[in-house]
């Protein structure tokens, strides 16, 4: 259980960190096919290896696999709870799960939104419950 509470937890910031990497991507492949361009326009480059455009150039290429890594590890992390989510049961609990570790509202503010039903202490414990007897299915 405490692996899916402490992904659970991360969820949020696991989402920020991959729209980060995803920007990092982006700048990255740019910054290789303008520099890519750049060379092959200059005169007298003969070789990406000899001269400093070419070596600043693979030096981003080998930024650009690590990233790529990078961006591929959070998005397994981010679909993995993802997919445990969604193989849960609709209840108020879901819900209740839904509000509080994906959208990261308080317990007050998660009970607040579904009504009142139970108190806040009450609805964290049973959302507790849920993910236990769910823990399998991670």
């Amino acid at each position: 259980m405490k692996d899916i509470k402490k992904e659970l937890r991360l969820y949020l910031q696991l989402k920020i960190q991959l729209e980060t990497e995803r920007d990092r991507m982006r700048e990255l492949h740019a910054l290789i096919v303008y520099g890519g361009t750049a060379l092959s326009g200059m005169p007298g480059a003969k070789s990406w290896d000899k001269d400093k455009l070419g070596k600043a150039t693979a030096k981003l290429v080998d930024l650009e696999h690590r990233h790529t890594e990078t961006f591929k590890q959070l998005s397994e992390r981010v679909a993995r709870v993802e997919t445990w989510y969604d193989s849960l049961p609709d209840s108020i609990y879901k819900s209740a799960l839904y509000w509080h570790f994906i959208k990261g509202f308080s317990w007050p503010a998660v009970q607040r939104r579904l009504g009142n039903i139970k108190s806040s202490d009450a609805l964290r414990v049973s959302v507790d419950y849920l993910i236990f007897t769910h823990q399998d299915s991670f």
